[in-house]
């Protein structure tokens, strides 16, 4: 960085993998730096850590998704942010989205309509607590139903 104002900063880093995370969404350790008028600020080091790709098939055989660019799920991250979940792919009566997650965490599934899951656990619309354990993969499928 050039020159910024004295101050107190808290430093955040986007990675350019589509699995790296943002620390400040995911309640990550961030880095937090002091900016003094007549000090010069080096050595920092930003970490972006790598998650994995859960990827969310919605099948919409009864078309309650009449607008997909309308319809959003997603989840919700460690520090409380919604993150949507991107579209993908998109057939007659299915949908495919994505979003970056920590490998293990406790995820909130957010949705505007009522979903099941194969399982046949059925989520009402809002926000839903799932606890997925993703271990070291790299990608992790959920499938959803519209009810």
């Amino acid at each position: 960085m050039s020159v910024v104002p004295p101050g107190f900063y808290a430093l955040c880093a986007a990675g350019t993998a589509a699995n790296h995370l943002m620390p400040c969404k995911w309640g990550l350790p961030y880095l937090m730096a002091t900016v003094l008028p007549t000090a010069t600020v080096s050595g920092l080091s930003l970490v972006v850590r790598n998650g994995a790709i859960l990827n969310i098939q919605v099948t919409d055989t009864l078309n309650r998704i009449l607008a997909p660019s309308r319809f959003h799920i997603g989840v919700i991250t460690g520090n409380g942010i919604f993150e949507p979940a991107i579209l993908q792919s998109q057939s007659a009566a299915s949908y495919v989205y994505s979003v970056a997650v920590p490998k293990s965490t406790t995820l909130y599934l957010v949705s505007p309509i009522t979903v099941a899951d194969t399982l046949g656990n059925v989520y009402a619309p809002g926000r839903t607590n799932l606890t997925i354990t993703i271990g070291q993969a790299t990608q992790y499928s959920l499938s959803i139903v519209t009810r």
